[in-house]
């Protein structure tokens, strides 16, 4: 698997779609989306200390729920990473952005400075279901850095505004990476409350 992730190229423009020549197998990622700026009132330091997702989501395979609670997984269509590699780079990005802040650290992206901020976020469902749109329900928790007190612990379920039709994994990954855009906005602006707290 390595060597072929090796000799792939990762179309990011596209959110997807790389094949290997004579492999069969499309690679997929997920990259930040813009979203709208949120003022701080200080340079902030966050640290995103996991984007947790369930076992069935640790595969490459890209995984669509069918009727009776199965779970179809795709080999023809893969993650070019694991995905909560992705989704902690991802959600990194977003936050950086939005809050204009260099300072944002992963668990795969450490920084040296002390963080102002922790993040913690849960994912409980990320998939099309089997009526065709995508489902997220995430958790997250933003607590202080210094004291380690619990700030917030929040939740919230997004879905997809179109029905991705069966077997389009293009479109399967633009509307998670959508999904996954609205819920990172979400936590950005938890942040940015507890930053304003914090001054």
């Amino acid at each position: 698997m390595s060597r072929m992730l090796r000799t792939c190229s990762l179309v990011l423009s596209t959110m997807a779609l790389a094949g290997c020549g004579g492999a069969g197998i499309n690679y997929y990622v997920l990259d930040a989306e813009p979203g709208p700026g949120i003022s701080t009132t200080s340079a902030l330091s966050i640290e995103i200390i996991d984007v947790e997702v369930p076992q069935y989501l640790e595969r490459f395979q890209l995984v669509t729920r069918t009727s009776g609670n199965g779970l179809l997984y795709s080999d023809a269509h893969q993650w070019g990473e694991p995905l909560k590699k992705t989704l902690a780079r991802v959600l990194a990005a977003h936050l950086a952005e939005v809050l204009d802040t260099a300072d944002v650290s992963t668990p795969h992206a450490r920084l040296a400075s002390a963080p102002d901020l922790r993040v913690q976020v849960h994912i409980d469902r990320f998939e099309r279901a089997v009526s065709g749109y995508i489902e997220l329900r995430a958790r997250w928790q933003v607590t202080d850095a210094a004291t380690g007190v619990n700030l917030e612990t929040e939740q919230a379920s997004f879905e997809s505004a179109d029905a991705i039709a069966d077997g389009d994994y293009a479109g399967l990954v633009a509307g998670m990476q959508d999904g996954f855009a609205s819920l990172a906005q979400r936590i950005a602006e938890s942040v940015a409350l507890h930053a304003e707290a914090r001054d």
